[in-house]
């Protein structure tokens, strides 16, 4: 088995594919399909439950292998996750998430309880709830 890299292969066999203009459009007609398709299936996405954004990274990475306006598109995003990253680990900001989180949970925490006081494990104050939002149509 060759010790060359899977990137290494792939840059190999697409410099034979640039030698032979019809093998060259095919790779490059090729390529423009599956990443716009993984494009328009983010957009889709983007609409409806499921990884939108992810799936038009993996679209823009796609695309940037053959085509430099794609790459251009990309920057942004890899600036604005290189920004998240640094920002998780920032420990002034993990020490304000976790005071948000710890703020969030009490508040979750006491409305259950007060909940459970007023009404106790009943669950009538949910359906006078449901009841009036059915009657509102």
């Amino acid at each position: 088995m060759s010790n060359k890299s899977f990137l290494d292969r792939y840059k190999a066999r697409r410099e034979l594919a640039r030698l032979n203009r019809s093998l060259d459009l095919a790779w490059r007609t090729i390529v423009f399909v599956v990443g716009g398709t993984l494009l328009a299936i983010g957009l889709f996405f983007l609409l409806f439950p499921g990884p939108g954004w992810a799936t038009i990274v993996l679209g823009l990475i796609v695309l940037g292998s053959e085509f430099q306006w794609a790459l251009r598109l990309l920057e942004p995003i890899q600036r604005a996750i290189a920004r998240t990253g640094e920002a998780a680990r920032d420990e002034n900001r993990k020490v304000a998430r976790m005071n948000v989180q710890i703020a969030f949970t009490m508040i979750v925490v006491f409305t259950g309880y007060a909940y459970v006081y007023k009404w106790g494990l009943s669950l009538d104050p949910i359906h006078a709830l449901r009841d009036w939002f059915q009657n509102l149509i």
